[in-house]
């Protein structure tokens, strides 16, 4: 026969009907399925990315933590100074506000507070004054300022005035004794001869070099001098006038003026 229906091999053993897997668990498929599972319990079991929070733009980089955000003790500190200082600023503001005048006008010098020496006085018709007080009332300056603004110029002019009488008594003193009496003589001279031209002279007689330049032009004109002023042959002699005071001086010097 074609067909061979013994069952057995050629050696004589039987030859299995069915591959050896099959009706049992496939090996390969559940080698995989077991993978798929412990992959899902890794996954399970690994630790969740934490989103870090992000600074807002209004919180300034010194009071942030990358890590756990604001600061909230040093902001907090921050915050209080702040606003401490802010409220300074405006009380300093309303201060400054209520003693600030409207009005240049409003600005009003303390005499008593300037100290003075004595003998000088204010003077409030002065222009520089009316001046500062302007500048004053552009620049919004509180009266404390102003009164500051005044103080120091007036300290500054009676520096001046005072290194000025200094330099002056020490030409003073280079004409000597009677330096008063020969100043007085040149003076009364320049007065007497020359009216409202010869007091324009006066205040050159700042030196002795000027005033001994004085006497000697006026010598040279006609009236005698020494050391102790005029002698008894100047012409423009007047009476008694050692013994006038400053404006009768000047008064009598007037007077002989118009007689001439």
């Amino acid at each position: 026969m074609l067909v061979n229906n013994n069952s057995q091999g050629q050696n004589g053993q039987s030859a299995p009907l069915v591959t050896p897997t099959e009706g049992q668990p496939d090996g390969g498929a559940s080698g995989n399925e077991q993978t798929a599972a412990d992959a899902a319990d890794d996954a399970g079991t690994a630790e969740t990315p934490v989103e870090r929070p992000a600074r807002p733009d209004t919180i300034p980089a010194e009071y942030w933590d990358d890590e756990t955000g604001l600061k909230a003790d040093e902001f907090g500190k921050a915050f209080a100074e702040l606003t401490t200082s802010f409220t300074d600023l405006k009380t300093k503001a309303e201060e400054r506000a209520a003693d600030t005048p409207t009005e240049a006008a409003g600005y009003a010098v303390d005499v008593a507070a300037l100290e003075l020496p004595e003998g000088v006085e204010l003077d409030e018709n002065d222009p520089a004054l009316k001046a500062a007080r302007e500048l004053a009332f552009e620049k919004k300056f509180t009266k404390a300022e102003f009164q500051s603004l005044v103080g120091f110029e007036v300290q500054r002019q009676i520096a001046e005035r005072t290194a000025y009488n200094n330099r002056l008594a020490e030409e003073r003193t280079k004409l000597g004794a009677d330096a008063a009496k020969r100043i007085d003589a040149v003076a009364n001279s320049l007065v007497g001869r020359l009216g409202e031209k010869g007091r324009a002279l006066l205040p050159l007689m700042a030196t002795a070099a000027a005033v001994e330049a004085f006497e000697t032009l006026l010598r040279q004109s006609g009236t005698s001098f020494n050391q102790s002023g005029r002698t008894e042959t100047d012409p423009h002699e007047i009476e008694g006038y050692e013994k006038m005071t400053f404006r009768q001086r000047m008064a009598a010097i007037e007077a002989r003026k118009a007689r001439s």
